[in-house]
């Protein structure tokens, strides 16, 4: 009993890492793509965009293994992985520039001087969180096993950066940067699976990103109204 209780948990062991990772993976790709038209026009009075250096990276996973230990020692097994998961970069700028854009002209941002034209830059966007497991197996004699496991989720705090430059009759006018803070909190269950705790997070990061965006609304339009 006792050898089959070791067998089979060094072989745990072994795919802890690369079994999460898959599953958490698909965990977070069923959420695109996107199923909705985003603003589109062909004028010029609205510009918004993503800073190159956030599309430079070609994203093929959402999940990686930044941390695997895994130490087993005959009767006792210690392991601690840490994961870093990323929503999908590009889907996500494409939808808050087109959501940005909406909500300017619908504020009329782009008519508050002659001949007016206005340029935003997405510098930083929150799209990542951490999911971490951790613990320990102790294993006694006759097989008998105490084991001990935890889930932390270290808060990746990332703010929503947009810089900006209002232009009238083709003269800067305005510039400057808008920095909204990242309020996500730590809100995970420690009981729940990986799958559901990893939706709690994709959503927690997109009402992120969406509450950001009415935030920054409300100080471009203080800005350049100025």
């Amino acid at each position: 009993m006792r050898i089959q209780t070791i067998a089979f948990l060094t072989l745990w062991g072994l795919f802890l890492g690369s079994c999460g990772t898959k599953k958490m993976n698909q965990s977070i790709a069923k959420y695109y793509p996107y199923h909705e038209d985003f603003t589109s026009d062909s004028t010029e009075l609205v510009i918004v965009k993503p800073n190159e250096k956030l599309l430079a990276l070609a994203q093929t996973n959402y999940v990686k293994r930044v941390k695997n230990v895994f130490v087993p020692v005959v009767i006792f097994w210690y392991w601690n992985v840490l994961y870093k998961c990323e929503l999908d970069v590009k889907q996500e700028l494409e939808k808050l520039c087109s959501d940005i854009k909406a909500d300017c002209y619908k504020y009329k941002l782009d008519s508050i001087l002659p001949e007016q034209r206005l340029e935003l830059t997405v510098q930083a966007i929150p799209t990542s969180f951490a999911y971490q497991s951790k613990g320990y197996i102790f294993v006694y004699l006759y097989g008998y096993v105490y084991k001990y496991s935890k889930v932390a989720l270290p808060i990746l705090k990332e703010n929503l950066v947009v810089a900006y430059k209002l232009y009238s009759k083709n003269n800067l006018v305005r510039e400057g940067t808008i920095v909204i803070d990242d309020k996500r909190i730590a809100m995970g269950d420690a009981n729940s699976t990986a799958a559901n705790t990893i939706d709690t997070y994709v959503v927690a990061t997109r009402d992120q990103i969406y509450q950001a965006k009415k935030e920054l609304i409300t100080q471009l339009q203080e800005a350049i109204r100025q």
